[in-house]
């Protein structure tokens, strides 16, 4: 019995090595604002005011096969960076997909007078993408 288990793991070990993806380049990312739910914030002067633009970061598939993207968004905070939000998705040749993180004040364009958040641009995205066969 002990043989036939040993068998059965080595195949399944055989068969995830062969169905390994490729990793592939042309995967691009950039900084977009895009529309959102309302939001508050406040300038001066206290009025109150409304926004619904955020930060997102737009993930373009420049290759000619279907993709499976791996997204991490990482904070560049003192001591360490660090990962604060991760992704999976899967994209056809020249499709993009903007990557969101609306549950975080961080990624809100009009920001509140007294926010001591990190701003945005110590935030960045890693991907990987690996080709689907």
């Amino acid at each position: 019995m002990n043989k036939i288990i040993i068998l059965f793991c080595l195949l399944l070990t055989s068969i995830s090595t062969c169905m390994a993806q490729t990793e592939v380049k042309g995967i691009t990312s950039r900084r977009v604002i895009y529309d959102g739910p309302q939001y508050w914030y406040d300038i001066e002067g206290g009025r109150d005011q409304y926004s619904t633009k955020y930060y997102g970061w737009e993930i373009t598939n420049r290759t000619k096969y279907h993709v499976y993207v791996e997204v991490e968004l990482w904070s560049q905070t003192y001591p360490n960076n660090s990962i604060v939000k991760t992704q999976d998705i899967m994209l056809k040749p020249g499709e993009s997909y903007i990557f969101k993180r609306e549950e975080h004040k961080c990624s809100h364009v009009k920001r509140h007078l007294m926010d001591s958040d990190y701003p945005i641009t110590n935030y960045y995205i890693k991907t990987k993408a690996y080709k689907l066969e």
